[in-house]
């Protein structure tokens, strides 16, 4: 049975919507592809639905086959929020869907 088209992750993650893009930046100084992702509102609890001021975490979600090798401490730039850096504060979360998050904090 063939998937919904509401399935297709890349048309989830079309940056021609409301994805933007980021770029990963190793220990090493090698940069990523561009990666099509959601930036999430760091106040906004996905969880509940709602803003929490406790909430504080930026992060990003997209394919997960798109940020393999990807890891802590790693630099990250999204292309919707120029002049800022970013710095990945915890592995990638995979979620077992083909989507992940990685949590960022502001440099």
């Amino acid at each position: 049975m063939p998937s919904p088209a509401w399935e297709n992750l890349d048309d989830f993650l079309n940056v021609d919507d409301f994805a933007t893009t980021a770029t990963f930046t190793n220990s090493d100084g090698q940069v990523s592809q561009p990666v099509a992702c959601i930036f999430d509102d760091p106040y906004f609890d996905k969880q509940l639905g709602e803003y929490s001021a406790t909430e504080g975490e930026p992060r990003i979600t997209c394919k997960e086959v798109d940020v393999v090798g990807v890891k802590k401490h790693h630099e990250c730039t999204i292309a919707s929020m120029p002049g800022r850096t970013y710095h990945v504060v915890h592995d990638v979360k995979f979620d077992g869907t083909g989507t992940c998050v990685v949590y960022l904090a502001e440099n």
